[in-house]
């Protein structure tokens, strides 16, 4: 999980972070699949880790689209940033722990 698919070079101090923000909760994420081995323990955090990983992968498709909007100098990418920082201030890996 530790690959980014936006490089941070590319993106603003703002941006990069929320890319920190969404891959610190995509760590938390891979360390809980690690610890919840016992099939009892992963059912029964399967629903809150589904959500989890939903909260990360559309914080990634925030933050390219604002990288993106930045790069092109798209009048809508100070919304896009905002909503972007708006999204990660969340905790996007909650209820793992």
């Amino acid at each position: 999980m530790s690959r980014m698919r936006v490089r941070p070079a590319c993106i603003s101090g703002t941006l990069r972070s929320a890319a920190s923000r969404a891959r610190d909760a995509a760590e938390r994420i891979e360390r809980y699949v690690v610890v919840a081995r016992a099939s009892d323990q992963r059912e029964a955090g399967a629903r809150r880790l589904a959500f989890a990983i939903a909260r990360v992968s559309a914080a990634v498709g925030l933050i390219e689209h604002a990288a993106w909007a930045e790069d092109q100098h798209d009048p809508g990418a100070p919304d896009a940033t905002r909503f972007t920082e708006r999204w990660v201030a969340r905790d996007l890996a909650s209820g793992l722990g």
